[in-house]
């Protein structure tokens, strides 16, 4: 049903895409010309940090690395993985990276990394593998050793891909199918749907009648509640941040933000210039260039690192809203 579908992007996407490549730039170069806002920068920092504390001194680092799954199915062919750490005849660790700001499904059912993670498993005949997420957006790590029990599924599903007759299985991967909305099953499933928005969840939302999704969508519209919302978030956090107590919120910690100390000009200096660059490039007049625009410059070295320790100063972000149910020291959802 997808054949002869344009394919289509999203900012979401193409700023997913553009980090991956950053990542790839900076673990195996140790450096990427691609520009980046701050906040961007942020994440790539995050994941290179829990990247680093991987890493073990005998394993090899391989970035975008294909997968061989066609011992799987024909059909499946292969995959790219993101980042393998392997150390050959021992072990491995296959990392996803996630530059979304949704909640992704945990290690345990994700379908793709248990196939990853079976092929390296078998290309190097390994003792053990483990999976891993890392998504900066939600300073969210999930790793575990990985199981081949659930890869059989893929199997299964990539033989039905090849009978004409097999039946049409909605559910929450026609999120992501560009015949969304043209398939009969799907839309045979949606019409049973009951229509009360907010029983809805971002995962069946595929699977709401177009109907009603035309309608609400025009109704957030009509009814700014995307404004609304914004400003019953900025009262609440005033709120919480002023000593009010709630059942549903509290603050998080923010995320540490770099700065320079009073005696890091110097400092700076001597480090570009070292790379062959002139002193004056360490300003964004009148003010100095952030600690991300000048690692760009001189590089993430050990030597680096240590050369700009005193000149780096860390002050603690600004708190941020936080679910109870959904907090990292425990909860239904963590």
């Amino acid at each position: 049903m997808e054949t002869g579908l344009p394919d289509t992007t999203s900012p979401a996407a193409d700023e997913g895409t553009k980090l991956h490549q950053v990542m790839n730039d900076m673990i195996m170069q140790g450096k990427s010309s691609i520009v980046l806002t701050d906040a961007q920068q942020d994440m790539i920092n995050w994941c290179l940090e829990r990247v680093e504390a991987l890493k073990w001194q005998e394993c090899r680092i391989m970035c975008e690395q294909f997968i061989d799954l066609k011992w799987l199915h024909p059909t499946i062919g292969g995959g790219t993985a993101d980042l393998v750490l392997v150390e050959d005849y021992a072990k491995a660790i296959v990392v996803d990276f996630k530059f979304g700001r949704g909640k992704v499904q945990s290690v345990h059912r994700n379908l793709q990394l248990a196939c990853y993670a079976e092929g390296i498993r078998k290309q190097y005949d390994l003792a053990s593998v483990e999976v891993c997420i890392l998504q900066p957006a939600l300073d969210f790590v999930d790793l575990a050793p990985h199981s081949n029990s659930n890869v059989e599924q893929a199997r299964d599903i990539a033989s039905r891909t090849q009978n004409p007759e097999a039946a049409l299985v909605p559910g929450v991967h026609c999120l992501y199918c560009k015949a969304s909305g043209q398939c009969p099953a799907q839309m045979a499933l949606a019409e049973k749907q009951p229509e009360a928005i907010p029983a809805t969840t971002a995962e069946n939302v595929a699977l709401l009648p177009m109907s009603t999704i035309s309608d609400f969508v025009a109704h957030i519209e009509d009814c700014g509640f995307e404004r609304i919302l914004a400003a019953m978030r900025s009262r609440l956090y005033i709120a919480v941040t002023t000593g009010y107590e709630d059942d549903n919120w509290t603050l998080g910690a923010g995320r540490p933000r770099r700065g320079w100390t009073d005696d890091a000009v110097p400092i700076l200096q001597e480090l570009v210039a070292a790379k062959g660059v002139s002193p004056n490039e360490i300003w964004t007049a009148p003010e100095l260039k952030s600690p991300a625009q000048i690692e760009k410059i001189v590089g993430k070295s050990k030597a680096v690192k240590e050369k700009l320790e005193p000149a780096i100063s860390v002050t603690a972000g600004e708190p941020k809203l936080e679910r109870k149910s959904t907090a990292k020291d425990g909860g239904k959802d963590a």
